[in-house]
């Protein structure tokens, strides 16, 4: 995840459909999130209009200059990951938020 929610991130799944219907109005990617140029134009390529779309196959979407530094025929199992977080133990879950009871 990018920017560190889901793009129509909302209480109920009542909500959550009505911005997906909504998409043109209620799409934003939040101030201050951290992404850059090429980031917000794939996501915005790819949550758009059908017209509009990335996707028509792979390799348009593999063009994009977020991906420029992807080596796609190097196999992505392949290749070093750029973060790798520690894990101490098979349940570790420290690299994630904590989650309030309700």
């Amino acid at each position: 995840m990018l920017v560190g929610q889901p793009p129509f991130l909302a209480n109920t799944p009542a909500e959550t459909q009505y911005k997906v219907l909504n998409w043109e109005s209620c799409l934003r990617i939040p101030k201050g999130a951290n992404v850059s140029p090429e980031a917000k134009d794939l996501i915005l390529r790819l949550l758009t209009s059908p017209e509009q779309r990335l996707g028509r196959n792979a390799q348009e979407i593999k063009n994009r200059s977020f991906f420029a530094e992807v080596d796609f025929e190097a196999g992505l199992r392949k290749q070093q990951a750029l973060y790798i977080p520690e894990i101490k133990y098979p349940t570790d879950t420290s690299n994630f938020d904590p989650i309030e009871p309700d």
